[in-house]
């Protein structure tokens, strides 16, 4: 075998823009009887190579780019890869296993099951050794896994590097993923239809920009346009200050998975819908959003009160949602981007309330309804215009850290994140059917929340499953979560599915 030069691909601006944190998520998967754990690694691992000779980068490292480098700014990364880290036969570094034992865990996967797939039944630690938040001076991998066995089932945590993937683009590797490990289960099968080769262009979005860009200087740039990418605009007032990203709260709060019926999302929205003063449309993911921020914002209220942390008079406090927003329906006025890009391609839409205006009907007199329009009025600010010309404060800006959403949501604090992949058909992907019962189809899947719920208040709305129904899960303490279950607007529309 000859060694191959290692290969380095630039990161575009946009890919600066997350922390540096990894996306993990664990799929349960029941094995079939008869089948062995040694015969399902087997498929984990060679699907992983699979993966890697169609998407190569995955194989390698985040890295600073070298100030010797052509075109170089401050804060430029890099992936740094090799061919020979996956090719032939030896194994890889990015998969490793475990054996979780029944008796240590004091549970069965039959328990898992029967207990919704409870999100504090492990330690982030028991199924992933990667950190949550790598420094890019130590060169993170950009894609890892874990295999982790309890007797007949396997937990598959896998992670990509948010340098790498947004959401978005994390579960379309992950599909992916899904078709190379179901091939391997189908001797004489093809190969799935490769993704375009645009999908995986780190310079498209700047050959977008080029040909559709306004061109409009920084000091020209309307204010949406910073907000998207969370930037100070000169001249503005210096926002509040916030904690780092990676500065974890001492206590941890609980992370609960709630579900709401196909019947009663129709029936949200349409309420939604009728109970609002305003005339723009609203979507499901709309009367969603309102719901959760609202249902959580009524409980660290009524909290707060009880622990003396708020008084009835503090109407002065300001609320902020976080809602990450996909640019790929919107960047390209002449559907230049697929849809399966499979870079960072999103912002952030953050929305600002008095307090006392969302914490319910009885203390404000604001709807549900009216919620939903106000973060309905704020979606539709992310115009093709506003995109581009936040795209033009990225690549201008003189040091590519500045850009990084770095402040913090901390908890205690009145900063909600709720990053929603509703529209995302992922939830039934097949992973094949040879090693897997369940045709292949894990039985749940959950992201990892141990750390989260030290760092940030936030909400992932699932993909949404093909029977319509919807499922998100969301972090609050102990005396929040109780009192967000004992809310009667919030248990109208969603039931707690576990903790």
């Amino acid at each position: 075998m000859t060694n191959s030069a290692t290969q380095h691909l630039r990161l575009n601006p946009l890919d600066h823009f997350p922390p540096s944190n990894y996306n993990f998520f664990v799929k349960y998967f029941p094995i079939k009887d008869g089948v062995t754990t040694d015969e399902v690694f087997d498929v984990i691992h060679q699907s992983i190579r699979r993966l890697f000779r169609e998407l190569p980068y995955l194989s390698g490292r985040v890295w600073e780019e070298s100030p010797d480098t052509p075109g170089w700014r401050q804060g430029q990364l890099e992936i740094r890869y090799n061919t020979d880290d996956f090719e032939g036969d030896k194994p890889l570094r990015h998969l490793s296993k475990r054996y979780l034992d029944p008796e240590d865990l004091g549970f069965t996967f039959e328990d898992l099951r029967e207990t919704g797939f409870p999100l504090d039944a492990f330690e982030d630690e028991q199924l992933i050794g990667a950190g949550l938040l790598p420094r890019y001076e130590d060169g993170p991998d950009c894609f890892i896994a874990r295999a982790n066995f309890l007797p007949g089932a396997l937990l598959l945590v896998s992670g990509t590097q948010h340098a790498v993937c947004d959401g978005t683009s994390y579960f379309d590797v992950a599909k992916v993923w899904a078709g190379h490990c179901e091939a391997l289960q189908m001797p004489g099968s093809p190969l799935p239809k490769p993704i375009p080769v645009e999908s995986a262009d780190r310079a498209l979005l700047d050959d977008i920009w080029e040909k559709e860009g306004t061109k409009v200087p920084m000091d020209k740039v309307e204010p949406i346009s910073w907000h998207l990418l969370d930037l100070q605009r000169p001249g503005s007032p210096r926002p509040e200050a916030a904690k780092s990203l990676k500065i974890l709260a001492k206590d941890s709060m609980k992370a609960g998975s709630f579900y709401i019926s196909p019947d009663k999302f129709s029936a949200l929205r349409k309420y939604c819908k009728d109970t609002s003063s305003g005339t723009s449309r609203i979507s499901g993911n709309d009367a969603l959003t309102a719901l959760v921020w609202r249902g959580m914002l009524k409980a660290k209220y009524k909290a707060g009160l009880a622990a003396g942390r708020i008084k009835p008079t503090d109407s002065h406090h300001q609320a902020r949602l976080f809602a990450p927003v996909d640019g790929r329906p919107n960047i390209s006025e002449s559907q230049a981007l697929p849809m399966q890009y499979l870079g960072n391609l999103f912002f952030v839409h953050i929305i600002r309330q008095p307090l006392l205006t969302l914490v319910g009907a009885d203390e404000a007199g604001t709807s549900l309804g009216d919620v939903a329009e106000t973060i309905r009025t704020v979606a539709d600010k992310a115009t093709h215009k506003a995109l581009q010309d936040a795209y033009t404060l990225a690549k201008k800006v003189d040091d590519l850290n500045k850009i990084r959403l770095n402040r913090g949501h901390t908890p205690g604090s009145l900063d909600v994140v709720i990053s929603s992949f509703l529209m995302f058909p992922y939830q039934d992907v097949k992973w094949g059917d040879r090693v897997f019962a369940n045709g292949g189809v894990p039985y749940a899947l959950r992201p990892l929340m141990r750390r989260f719920s030290r760092a940030s208040q936030f909400c992932f709305v699932m993909p949404r499953r093909a029977t319509g129904g919807v499922e998100f899960i969301l972090t609050l303490y102990e005396d929040e979560m109780q009192l967000l279950l004992e809310d009667e607007e919030f248990s109208t529309w969603a039931q707690l599915y576990s903790f």
